[in-house]
């Protein structure tokens, strides 16, 4: 049976982990769950598009990964101990049943990883866009490495020099398109904001790289999501991953980027809920 964390006065329910840290979680339904993690400058309030449609015939539970709103800022980011979190969360709350997990960007790769920690707890995978690359690094990626490194230093000057918003739009309209922050909803962008602290900690946690072995040895359901508009290197990972795991399909979200889910919720959610049906 799948356990149902009550919300406190701020909305969120609280799981406590094994060393003491708390995590917080938007959740809404009854039934199975489904567990949605989020990415990069994202928190549990990422998911809300999604709650109503996909929340129909399940327990839809979005949690908030550690440092990120609305807990304590600070720290180190882990994303082997994300994978660890995730799977304490599932044993807490359907210990009992496998379960549907989906991820995005950042927490598409870490719900990757999960399923690959602990196949028999995963029912069914959907990946949005997953961040990581795929395959062996080459030539080409050494550049793309020093190039990257670039990138990355800015972001840090501009955050130490207190530019917060200016680091956030330049990492959102990197992964996304140019002039994405600006045309972005309020609300994003606030949270975008509040999660501005948790930047540098990501930038020191590279992802690792995908495997065709290890994407062969996931014998589940994988739907994997990508928009029209994204850029390169998200729709080859996924174009990848599709070749590379037994039981994939993959769908396109028309006119979308890598914010498919907010921007274009009707199509993505849609897509998703055929899926898990």
């Amino acid at each position: 049976m799948t356990r149902h964390l009550p919300a406190g006065p701020d909305g969120y329910g609280r799981l406590r982990l094994p060393d003491d840290t708390e995590l917080a979680l938007l959740s809404q339904g009854q039934g199975p769950l489904l567990l949605m993690i989020h990415g990069s400058l994202c928190d549990a309030r990422y998911w809300q598009p999604q709650m109503p449609a996909l929340s129909a015939r399940r327990l839809a539970c979005a949690p908030s990964l550690r440092h990120y709103h609305p807990l304590p800022a600070g720290g180190a980011l882990d994303w082997r101990r994300d994978v660890r979190d995730m799977l304490h969360l599932l044993d807490t709350l359907s210990p009992d049943a496998p379960v549907d997990v989906m991820g995005h960007s950042r927490g598409g790769a870490i719900a990757y990883r999960l399923a690959l920690a602990a196949p028999g707890r995963v029912r069914r995978l959907v990946l949005a866009e997953p961040g990581g690359e795929f395959g062996p690094a080459g030539q080409a990626d050494a550049q793309g490495q020093a190039q990257f490194d670039q990138w990355k230093a800015l972001l840090r000057e501009r955050l130490a020099r207190g530019e917060t918003e200016a680091a956030v739009a330049e990492f959102v309209d990197a992964v996304s398109r140019p002039g994405t922050w600006r045309m972005s909803p309020a609300p994003f962008r606030a949270m975008a904001l509040d999660n501005a602290q948790t930047l540098p900690g990501q930038l020191a946690d590279p992802l690792p790289r995908y495997s065709a072995q290890e994407a062969a040895s996931l014998a589940l359901p994988v739907l994997l999501v990508k928009g029209q508009r994204s850029r390169a290197r998200f729709r080859q990972t996924v174009d990848a991953l599709a070749q590379a795991l037994p039981q994939a399909r993959t769908v396109e979200i028309a006119g979308a980027s890598h914010g498919m889910n907010l921007a274009h919720p009707r199509a993505f959610n849609a897509a998703v809920a055929d899926f898990l049906q």
